[in-house]
Protein backbone atom coordinates (compact mmCIF):
# COMPACT_ATOMS: atom_id res chain seq x y z
CA UNK A 1 0.00 0.00 0.00
CA UNK A 2 1.26 3.46 -0.90
CA UNK A 3 1.59 5.94 2.01
CA UNK A 4 -1.54 7.97 2.67
CA UNK A 5 -1.36 11.61 3.70
CA UNK A 6 -4.36 13.36 5.24
CA UNK A 7 -5.08 16.46 7.27
CA UNK A 8 -7.57 17.53 9.90
CA UNK A 9 -8.18 20.13 12.57
CA UNK A 10 -6.23 17.95 15.01
CA UNK A 11 -3.76 15.09 14.66
CA UNK A 12 -6.41 12.66 15.94
CA UNK A 13 -8.87 13.77 13.22
CA UNK A 14 -6.19 13.45 10.56
CA UNK A 15 -5.33 9.91 11.74
CA UNK A 16 -8.98 8.84 11.75
CA UNK A 17 -9.43 10.22 8.22
CA UNK A 18 -6.36 8.27 7.05
CA UNK A 19 -7.64 5.05 8.63
CA UNK A 20 -11.02 5.43 6.91
CA UNK A 21 -9.26 6.00 3.60
CA UNK A 22 -6.94 3.01 4.03
CA UNK A 23 -9.51 0.55 5.39
CA UNK A 24 -6.96 -0.67 7.96
CA UNK A 25 -7.06 -0.89 11.75
CA UNK A 26 -4.94 1.37 13.95
CA UNK A 27 -2.64 -1.50 14.97
CA UNK A 28 -1.96 -2.32 11.31
CA UNK A 29 -0.37 1.02 10.49
CA UNK A 30 2.43 3.36 11.46
CA UNK A 31 1.52 7.04 11.73
CA UNK A 32 4.03 9.84 11.20
CA UNK A 33 2.99 13.35 12.16
CA UNK A 34 4.30 15.71 9.48
CA UNK A 35 2.60 18.85 10.79
CA UNK A 36 1.29 19.40 14.31
CA UNK A 37 -1.12 22.11 13.23
CA UNK A 38 -2.07 25.25 15.14
CA UNK A 39 -5.25 27.15 15.97
CA UNK A 40 -3.74 30.56 15.21
CA UNK A 41 -4.95 33.77 16.84
CA UNK A 42 -8.59 34.81 16.58
CA UNK A 43 -8.99 32.51 13.61
CA UNK A 44 -5.99 33.88 11.76
CA UNK A 45 -3.00 31.77 10.83
CA UNK A 46 -4.76 28.46 11.49
CA UNK A 47 -2.82 25.47 10.15
CA UNK A 48 -4.26 21.96 9.77
CA UNK A 49 -2.55 18.94 11.28
CA UNK A 50 -1.08 16.55 8.70
CA UNK A 51 -0.11 12.89 9.06
CA UNK A 52 1.37 10.19 6.85
CA UNK A 53 0.04 6.65 7.26
CA UNK A 54 1.95 3.56 6.11
CA UNK A 55 0.96 -0.08 6.43
CA UNK A 56 3.01 -2.15 8.86
CA UNK A 57 4.92 -5.03 7.33
CA UNK A 58 6.95 -7.80 8.92
CA UNK A 59 9.49 -7.62 6.13
CA UNK A 60 9.93 -6.50 2.52
CA UNK A 61 8.32 -9.67 1.12
CA UNK A 62 5.60 -10.14 3.71
CA UNK A 63 1.93 -10.22 2.68
CA UNK A 64 -0.64 -7.96 4.34
CA UNK A 65 -1.54 -9.01 7.83
CA UNK A 66 -4.92 -10.69 8.03
CA UNK A 67 -7.72 -8.37 9.09
CA UNK A 68 -9.11 -10.82 11.61
CA UNK A 69 -7.60 -13.00 14.28
CA UNK A 70 -6.66 -16.61 13.59
CA UNK A 71 -9.24 -19.29 14.22
CA UNK A 72 -8.87 -21.47 17.29
CA UNK A 73 -7.53 -24.33 15.17
CA UNK A 74 -5.09 -22.10 13.28
CA UNK A 75 -3.81 -20.42 16.45
CA UNK A 76 -3.29 -23.83 18.09
CA UNK A 77 -1.36 -25.00 15.02
CA UNK A 78 0.75 -21.82 15.08
CA UNK A 79 1.56 -22.37 18.75
CA UNK A 80 2.61 -25.97 18.16
CA UNK A 81 4.77 -25.05 15.17
CA UNK A 82 6.42 -22.13 16.99
CA UNK A 83 7.17 -24.29 20.01
CA UNK A 84 8.87 -26.88 17.80
CA UNK A 85 10.93 -24.21 16.07
CA UNK A 86 12.07 -22.62 19.34
CA UNK A 87 13.05 -25.95 20.90
CA UNK A 88 15.06 -26.86 17.81
CA UNK A 89 16.85 -23.49 17.84
CA UNK A 90 17.60 -23.90 21.55
CA UNK A 91 19.03 -27.37 20.85
CA UNK A 92 21.30 -25.92 18.16
CA UNK A 93 22.37 -23.25 20.66
CA UNK A 94 23.27 -26.00 23.17
CA UNK A 95 20.91 -24.58 25.80
CA UNK A 96 20.68 -27.05 28.70
CA UNK A 97 17.42 -29.05 28.97
CA UNK A 98 15.04 -26.33 27.78
CA UNK A 99 11.26 -26.54 28.17
CA UNK A 100 8.79 -24.23 26.41
CA UNK A 101 5.25 -23.30 27.40
CA UNK A 102 3.25 -21.84 24.51
CA UNK A 103 0.01 -19.82 24.53
CA UNK A 104 -1.94 -17.74 22.01
CA UNK A 105 -2.25 -14.05 22.90
CA UNK A 106 -5.55 -13.08 21.24
CA UNK A 107 -5.30 -9.41 22.25
CA UNK A 108 -2.04 -8.86 20.37
CA UNK A 109 -2.52 -11.72 17.88
CA UNK A 110 0.77 -13.45 18.63
CA UNK A 111 2.29 -16.66 19.91
CA UNK A 112 3.83 -16.31 23.38
CA UNK A 113 6.52 -18.79 24.36
CA UNK A 114 8.01 -18.95 27.85
CA UNK A 115 11.32 -20.83 28.03
CA UNK A 116 12.74 -22.38 31.18
CA UNK A 117 16.30 -23.65 31.48
CA UNK A 118 19.27 -23.43 33.80
CA UNK A 119 20.80 -21.37 30.98
CA UNK A 120 17.93 -18.85 31.00
CA UNK A 121 20.22 -15.95 31.89
CA UNK A 122 22.21 -16.65 28.71
CA UNK A 123 19.01 -16.41 26.67
CA UNK A 124 18.13 -13.00 28.07
CA UNK A 125 21.64 -11.79 27.36
CA UNK A 126 22.40 -8.10 27.41
CA UNK A 127 19.20 -6.04 27.29
CA UNK A 128 17.26 -8.97 25.83
CA UNK A 129 19.22 -9.04 22.56
CA UNK A 130 19.51 -12.85 22.48
CA UNK A 131 15.76 -13.19 23.04
CA UNK A 132 15.13 -10.63 20.30
CA UNK A 133 17.24 -12.62 17.86
CA UNK A 134 15.56 -15.88 18.84
CA UNK A 135 12.04 -14.53 18.39
CA UNK A 136 12.99 -12.80 15.12
CA UNK A 137 14.18 -16.11 13.65
CA UNK A 138 11.12 -17.95 14.96
CA UNK A 139 8.73 -15.31 13.59
CA UNK A 140 10.46 -15.39 10.20
CA UNK A 141 10.43 -19.19 9.88
CA UNK A 142 6.88 -19.56 11.20
CA UNK A 143 5.50 -16.82 8.93
CA UNK A 144 7.19 -18.20 5.82
CA UNK A 145 6.12 -21.72 6.67
CA UNK A 146 2.47 -20.73 7.15
CA UNK A 147 2.33 -18.27 4.27
CA UNK A 148 1.05 -15.47 6.54
CA UNK A 149 2.77 -13.18 9.06
CA UNK A 150 2.45 -14.48 12.62
CA UNK A 151 4.20 -12.67 15.48
CA UNK A 152 6.09 -14.66 18.10
CA UNK A 153 7.33 -13.49 21.49
CA UNK A 154 9.99 -15.65 23.16
CA UNK A 155 10.44 -14.91 26.86
CA UNK A 156 12.68 -16.17 29.67
CA UNK A 157 12.85 -15.11 33.30
CA UNK A 158 9.76 -12.94 32.55
CA UNK A 159 12.02 -10.41 30.81
CA UNK A 160 9.45 -9.26 28.24
CA UNK A 161 6.56 -9.51 30.68
CA UNK A 162 8.26 -7.09 33.07
CA UNK A 163 9.35 -4.76 30.27
CA UNK A 164 5.87 -4.62 28.74
CA UNK A 165 4.31 -3.92 32.13
CA UNK A 166 6.75 -1.05 32.68
CA UNK A 167 5.91 0.42 29.26
CA UNK A 168 2.16 0.13 29.88
CA UNK A 169 2.52 1.75 33.30
CA UNK A 170 4.38 4.63 31.67
CA UNK A 171 1.70 4.91 28.97
CA UNK A 172 -1.09 5.04 31.56
CA UNK A 173 0.71 7.82 33.41
CA UNK A 174 1.07 9.66 30.10
CA UNK A 175 -2.66 9.28 29.44
CA UNK A 176 -3.45 10.88 32.80
CA UNK A 177 -1.10 13.75 32.00
CA UNK A 178 -2.74 14.27 28.60
CA UNK A 179 -6.21 14.23 30.15
CA UNK A 180 -5.15 16.72 32.82
CA UNK A 181 -3.27 19.16 30.57
CA UNK A 182 -4.65 18.56 27.08
CA UNK A 183 -1.08 18.58 25.80
CA UNK A 184 0.57 15.69 23.91
CA UNK A 185 3.10 13.48 25.69
CA UNK A 186 6.06 11.95 23.84
CA UNK A 187 7.30 8.71 25.34
CA UNK A 188 10.92 7.61 25.26
CA UNK A 189 12.04 5.92 21.99
CA UNK A 190 11.10 2.23 21.91
CA UNK A 191 11.14 -0.64 19.46
CA UNK A 192 8.23 -1.49 17.18
CA UNK A 193 6.87 -4.31 19.36
CA UNK A 194 6.51 -1.99 22.35
CA UNK A 195 4.92 0.75 20.25
CA UNK A 196 2.48 -1.80 18.84
CA UNK A 197 1.62 -2.89 22.39
CA UNK A 198 0.72 0.67 23.39
CA UNK A 199 -1.12 1.39 20.12
CA UNK A 200 -3.35 -1.66 20.60
CA UNK A 201 -3.86 -1.13 24.32
CA UNK A 202 -4.96 2.49 23.84
CA UNK A 203 -6.56 2.03 20.43
CA UNK A 204 -10.13 2.01 21.76
CA UNK A 205 -9.63 4.82 24.27
CA UNK A 206 -12.26 7.59 23.92
CA UNK A 207 -9.87 10.10 25.46
CA UNK A 208 -6.55 9.75 23.63
CA UNK A 209 -5.08 8.83 20.25
CA UNK A 210 -1.59 7.51 19.55
CA UNK A 211 0.86 8.04 16.72
CA UNK A 212 4.56 7.45 16.04
CA UNK A 213 7.18 9.97 14.99
CA UNK A 214 10.89 9.94 14.30
CA UNK A 215 13.04 7.41 12.50
CA UNK A 216 15.02 4.30 13.40
CA UNK A 217 16.14 3.89 17.00
CA UNK A 218 14.81 7.39 17.79
CA UNK A 219 11.24 6.54 16.77
CA UNK A 220 8.88 7.28 19.63
CA UNK A 221 5.20 7.08 20.45
CA UNK A 222 3.09 10.20 21.00
CA UNK A 223 -0.14 10.27 22.99
CA UNK A 224 -2.58 13.10 22.26
CA UNK A 225 -6.01 14.12 23.45
CA UNK A 226 -8.88 13.33 21.06
CA UNK A 227 -10.65 16.43 22.35
CA UNK A 228 -7.86 18.97 21.85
Amino acid sequence: MEPIETEGRTVAEAVEAALRKSGLRRDQVEVTVTEEGSVGFMGLGTKPARVRLTEKRWGPDSPRRAASTLSAASSAEACASAQGLVLELLRLMSIAAPTATTTWDADLERVKISVESQDATLLVGRDGHVLESLQFLTTLMLSRGSGAPIAVQVDALSYWEKKEQAVLDEARRAVETVKATGKPVRMEPMDSSMRRLVHRTLGSSPDVATSSEGEGSWRKLVIRSRKS
